[in-house]
């Protein structure tokens, strides 16, 4: 019979170990209850609630800031909102999408330096623009291409379209569960309970010091006016709400952390059609180039007797149709890299042809504004189209690179970022600036300056260079508006003008 009496030498088998519950999102981030939990497909079921509600709540508050005018300090701020709910709602996955982000930082600062409204448009679109790559990027070969085509296919869109409310449904249902007993805890410095202690803790003193501080300062508190009639309470709720709604819609995309499988384009061209389609290419643009040579050599009488239109009606017509050839020969030619079957010498040579000759093409059509500009003035139109034709032939450039297969990265890429360097330099030249500075120094007198359009269609950017000319003084001084300058809507470059309006115009401006 076994003796049971003495059991100090058995060693009692350890504890059963449990799984413990996922913990980790992906990309290393934290998962799991209100920190979020990714399923299978990726797509975050119940993501990071704190943070994600903080971010669309920023993105409300962004809408509804961006409909202020004039732009300037308000405006940045509401972009500079959005770039941190990109940043706090864990949009961003990967390094190339935070250098994203950083650079968006560039448009953003401009629309506090700039006031130019052929500038505006799009410093805001670059900053959306690259909020929307930014969240889009994945770890994945040719990850800028892949993103800008996610954003183009009209699928993802309608999922994000439909699938939000469910991002809501995710968001609300643990805070309604876990934030009463967060509540009754004791602090631990984490969780929806410490933000919900704080908001309550931090709401009523900053409430006390903005009445105080605005109260005593009347720059500072320009910066917190609210509206006091029922109809603009109602446009800011409504804004709110559709800001709201809108940044919902980005977050359901960039939550959803799928890469997709790299997919093998199927050859369609073989070496005869594609031989065919760029020795075509090359010999229309053959004979293209050849006319120009003999038009200019011929002169100015040749064209006319031939076509029957002055040097400047010649130098005016077809320029956009010049511009429009081009990109659609670029859009065959990368078609073409795109889809090809085996390559051939004879291949890479036609395509080399093919864009130093739509070079040339770009070079005409630039060389026809210049003659149009030096009769008729610069504007701003004409500037910019200039300005595109350089960009095109730049990307040109790149894509004789790329059929070549000697571009150190992404086709797209590149383009995008030599519009991203071209928007810089517009702004750092000042382009307003720059018409009004032609337009002075070519005036063979008063007669010949369209004071007009200086005034009237130029903004303050262009003011200190306007203020050189005496006319145009006189005029500025007699019609120029005198906006809202409050501190909420600084610009550098309106504050400038109006401090030099000042001193030019004794009797006043803008009354």
């Amino acid at each position: 019979m076994t003796d049971w009496s003495d059991l100090s030498d058995v060693v009692a088998p350890p504890p059963p170990v449990l799984p413990e519950p996922p913990t980790g999102g992906p990309n290393g981030e934290p998962g799991g209850g209100l920190d979020g939990e990714p399923n299978e497909s990726g797509y975050w079921l119940r993501p990071p609630v704190v943070r994600t509600v903080m971010a669309l709540t920023m993105g409300a508050l962004a809408f509804d800031l961006v409909f202020r005018a004039p732009t300037g300090l308000v405006t940045s701020m509401s972009l500079g909102l959005l770039l941190g709910a990109a940043l706090v709602g864990g949009w961003v996955s990967t390094t190339a999408g935070r250098v994203c982000l950083v650079a968006a930082i560039a448009p953003l600062l401009m629309l506090m330096i700039r006031a130019s409204w052929w500038l505006i448009p799009l410093n805001v679109i670059a900053v959306l623009g690259l909020v929307l790559l930014a969240s889009e990027l994945r770890d994945e070969p040719d990850a800028v291409s892949r993103a800008a085509g996610r954003l183009l296919r009209p699928t993802p869109a309608l999922f994000s379209l439909v699938s939000w409310p469910g991002l809501l449904v995710s968001l609300v249902t643990p805070m309604f569960r876990l934030l009463p007993s967060r509540l009754r805890q004791r602090p631990s410095g984490q969780g929806a309970g410490a933000l919900a202690r704080g908001l309550i803790i931090t709401a009523p003193v900053v409430l006390v010091l903005v009445l105080l501080l605005g109260s005593s300062d009347a720059l500072f508190g320009s910066l917190f006016t609210t509206p006091a009639a029922p109809e603009q309470l109602v446009s800011h709720a409504a804004r709110l709400v559709v800001g709201f709604a809108l940044t919902a819609i980005l977050a359901t995309r960039a939550l959803r952390r799928t890469v997709e499988p790299t997919l093998r384009v199927s050859p369609v061209l073989g070496r005869t059609e594609l031989t065919m389609l760029l020795g075509a290419v090359t010999a229309i643009y053959t004979v293209f180039v050849a006319v120009q040579v003999v038009a200019a050599l011929a002169g100015s009488a040749y064209v006319q007797e031939t076509t029957g239109l002055t040097v400047a009606e010649y130098a005016r017509s077809g320029f956009f149709q010049l511009l429009a050839a081009a990109a659609f020969t670029l859009a065959v030619l990368l078609a073409g890299k795109r889809h090809a079957g085996e390559s051939a010498p004879m291949i890479g040579v036609l395509n080399q042809v093919a864009v130093v000759l739509t070079l040339s093409t770009v070079a005409v059509a630039v060389r026809r504004l210049f003659l149009y500009e030096d009769a008729f003035g610069l504007t701003m139109l004409r500037l910019y189209t200039m300005v595109f034709a350089v960009f095109i032939a730049l990307v040109f450039l790149l894509t004789a690179a790329h059929l070549a297969d000697r571009l150190p990265f992404a086709h797209l890429t590149g383009v995008l970022g030599v519009a991203f360097g071209f928007l810089l330099f517009m702004n750092i030249v000042n382009p307003e600036a720059v018409v009004a500075d032609r337009n002075l120094d070519r005036a063979d007198g008063l007669e010949n300056l369209d004071g007009r359009y200086l005034v009237h269609d130029l903004g303050t950017d262009a003011v200190p260079r306007l203020l050189e000319s005496a006319q145009v003084t006189r005029t500025l001084c007699r019609t120029i508006e005198r906006p809202d300058n409050r501190l909420a809507y600084y610009n550098r470059s309106r504050v400038q003008a109006f401090s030099l309006l000042d001193e030019a115009c004794p009797d006043g401006w803008g009354d």
